[in-house]
């Protein structure tokens, strides 16, 4: 993939320093302006700068293979919008009690969202590895944080904890068996499993299921995620003995 020239690399990166920043500073307003009190507020704020500064730095590093496209683009504005806030719902979530309609109706429409971005990249002739990456990793944020603050409500145990981490494995591993980095084919079944997981996690903050509903749907949820990484990682260690495409 041809880089950009300096010229281009640097208005692409104004353009996202811009957007990161502007998209920080509402959700910085947004908890100052809504917290209960000024010390829910600072801790929140807290929080929230915490987990924005690793992916900010994610950003800025995969940067370079959203060329050779020399604009950030709606798609990866829809994309970092739906990250800032899953980190706007974990400093909430986590300082107040996470259980309610609101968390419901922002893990609807996170899901309804998903898939908006790469409709929208795709229509603006946008695409890119970095934005198909960037997409991947908000969706597994979602289960990640979500799983966290099941946990932290003590709506369910430390094993909800297991769809979340199963992506961050599977990066770890592939430092130690490089042939896992190579790119999954598109799969209906991987998608399916994953909107399911998230979907029910979502009913899981619903005040009205009761608690053996609540940890039914996550085992559930959780059953799917883990046939399907599965049936990829044996798909990959299978391509493991076999030369890489040229």
């Amino acid at each position: 993939m041809a880089a950009l020239a300096e010229p281009a690399a640097n208005r692409l990166r104004r353009e996202v320093l811009g957007s990161l920043t502007l998209g920080l500073g509402a959700g910085l307003v947004f908890l100052v302006l809504r917290a209960p009190t000024a010390e829910d507020a600072w801790r929140m704020v807290g929080w929230f700068v915490l987990m924005c500064l690793p992916g900010a730095a994610w950003v800025w590093r995969h940067l370079p293979a959203h060329a050779p496209h020399s604009r950030w683009g709606w798609a990866n504005r829809i994309t970092a919008a739906r990250g800032l806030a899953l980190l706007l719902w974990g400093a909430w979530g986590w300082e107040l009690s996470p259980v309610g309609w609101g968390s419901v109706a922002l893990g609807t429409l996170f899901l309804l969202a998903d898939g908006v971005d790469g409709k929208l990249a795709r229509r603006q002739g946008t695409v890119s590895p970095f934005g198909a990456r960037f997409d991947l990793e908000v969706d597994a944020l979602f289960v990640l944080i979500a799983g966290i603050l099941l946990l932290r409500a003590e709506q369910l145990g430390p094993w909800v904890l297991t769809a979340g981490l199963l992506r961050y494995g599977y990066l770890l591993a592939g430092r130690r068996w490089p042939a896992l980095n190579r790119p999954l084919p598109p799969s209906r079944r991987r998608a399916v499993c994953g909107v399911t997981n998230a979907a029910l996690l979502t009913a899981g903050f619903a005040p009205i299921l009761p608690l053996w509903l609540v940890q039914g749907l996550a085992v559930l949820g959780l059953a799917l995620v883990v046939g399907s990484f599965t049936v990829d990682g044996r798909a990959q260690f299978v391509r493991m003995t076999l030369p890489a495409s040229p």
